[in-house]
């Protein structure tokens, strides 16, 4: 059973950081008491906590219709298929969790705020550990470029243009995290 749980947790990398959450008193602030590596773990797993949340809400809720169209018209029908409870649950679990928006609003102030002690590009080297290093480079180099525009405040075209990059972006580099954790288990 120990080896179960080892590759369950070895599958969702996130668990392995569990423990940090014994000295992770606050979500918000990050002590400088803290040891400089210490930290960096703790923002990095605050920050993939985000990204997973963002990407887990907005995945389920397209798969979820792909299987109800499955069964055409049944897939819809409560009687037939628990799909719909499904459904509205990952609806509610966005609201719950945070919508998307605040959530990619929080993981940009995040990156900012902590870029005085903790480099983006340190930061995706960091998360992407055990990937390419010339996928490293392409998400370092998107990201610096990313906090330089203006994601948020003005709404205006060129704001949109960068607010829906950074939101492929976050998707994107989560997913090559996921892909990482998944070559880690097999």
């Amino acid at each position: 059973m120990s080896t179960y749980f080892h590759n369950l947790q070895e599958a969702f990398k996130l668990y392995a950081f569990s423990f940090l959450f014994l000295i992770f008193k606050k979500a918000e602030s990050i002590s400088t008491e803290i040891p400089l590596e210490l930290r960096k773990q703790l923002f990095n797993l605050r920050e993939l906590v985000l990204l997973q949340k963002n990407c887990t809400t907005n995945e389920g809720a397209d798969v979820l219709r792909e299987a109800i169209s499955v069964f055409a018209g049944h897939g819809v029908m409560e009687e037939f298929s628990s799909l719909p409870r499904i459904f509205r649950d990952v609806v509610v679990n966005e609201q719950w969790e945070g919508p998307r928006n605040l959530l990619l609003t929080q993981i940009f102030r995040d990156i900012q705020r902590v870029s005085d002690w903790y480099s983006p590009a340190e930061f995706v080297a960091s998360i992407l550990d055990g990937t390419s290093e010339e996928k490293k480079y392409k998400f370092s180099l998107q990201l610096e470029d990313l906090l330089q525009r203006p994601v948020l405040g003005e709404v205006n075209d060129v704001s949109i243009d960068a607010a829906i990059e950074w939101d492929d972006f976050c998707s994107s580099i989560f997913k090559v995290y996921q892909e990482i954790a998944l070559k880690e288990i097999e």
